[in-house]
């Protein structure tokens, strides 16, 4: 039998030290265990995850899908000789305080867990960091106990709506627009950064409610402002800064979108 490491191996990411004040390091040492544990395992390149039914679900950087097990036999430990592993309810909780401290988003369902590091470009901005599908489809596989998993056949899924593909190309051609030569869209990268600022972009849609002609007007007004412009340059940025590009614009006397209970209602800010 071939051994199959049960985690990631290679590769860093940042720590700062700050963090010896958040408030993750002040909760129980299981806390900051798992918090470790998740940024040092999540996905660094985008991958499309097998799954049983011959049809694959699509993990960028900063996901991975796993489950509570997985997580618990991750963060085990040794004491005085004995094994220590946390039950699936510890993980569990942590998880939700995680949640609840706008660190991680979580998103379950009967193919797993998906767990999204909020803001993990600040911990893994690195052209250094490199972890390939390979490895992480040995651990999926290792910690599934799925085998041949190589031979399915599997049906590639956007990783965002087409209306997000389409923000995000208004976005990146503005950004060009203002900088000819920006590095993230030139040299023939420009196809792969909109598919991955798309994912973001989708977010504002499908996570926040926000409404697609709202985004645009957005997109379209900070890469015109003096300040903006050279602020908001991916969608991520864009998701990231987003109410304060609403204030801003009420501000200046434009007009905006909003949504309540469901519905959308305009806001005009008076000139």
């Amino acid at each position: 039998m071939t051994f199959i490491p049960s985690s990631i191996t290679g590769g860093f990411a940042k720590s700062y030290r700050k963090e010896l004040h958040s408030d993750v390091w002040m909760m129980p040492p299981i806390y900051h265990r798992v918090w470790y544990w998740l940024r040092l395992n999540v996905q660094h390149e985008v991958y499309l995850f097998p799954t049983r039914e011959k049809f694959g679900i699509w993990v960028v950087p900063g996901q991975r899908i796993t489950s509570l097990q997985q997580i618990a036999e991750g963060v085990k430990w040794t004491e005085w000789g004995k094994e220590k592993v946390p039950n699936k309810r510890t993980i569990k909780a942590v998880l939700d305080w995680l949640e609840g401290q706008k660190m991680v988003t979580v998103e379950s369902n009967a193919k797993g867990t998906l767990i999204s590091i909020v803001n993990w470009h600040s911990y893994n901005d690195s052209p250094l960091e490199k972890v390939t599908a390979k490895s992480n489809a040995q651990y999926t596989r290792s910690a599934h106990k799925e085998e041949g998993v190589e031979g399915i056949e599997v049906k590639t899924k956007p990783l965002s709506s087409p209306e997000a593909s389409r923000l995000s190309g208004v976005l990146a051609d503005l950004i060009l627009q203002n900088n000819p030569g920006n590095t993230r869209l030139n040299n023939g990268k420009r196809e792969a950064t909109v598919k991955r600022w798309a994912v973001d972009i989708d977010k504002l849609v499908r996570i926040d409610g926000k409404l697609p002609e709202e985004i645009e007007r957005v997109i379209r007004w900070c890469q015109s402002d003096s300040f903006w412009k050279s602020n908001i340059l991916s969608g991520a940025k864009l998701r990231e800064k987003w109410d304060q590009l609403i204030v801003k614009m009420q501000g200046n006397g434009k007009a905006v979108h909003s949504i309540t209970d469901g519905e959308p209602r305009k806001l005009r800010v008076a000139l």
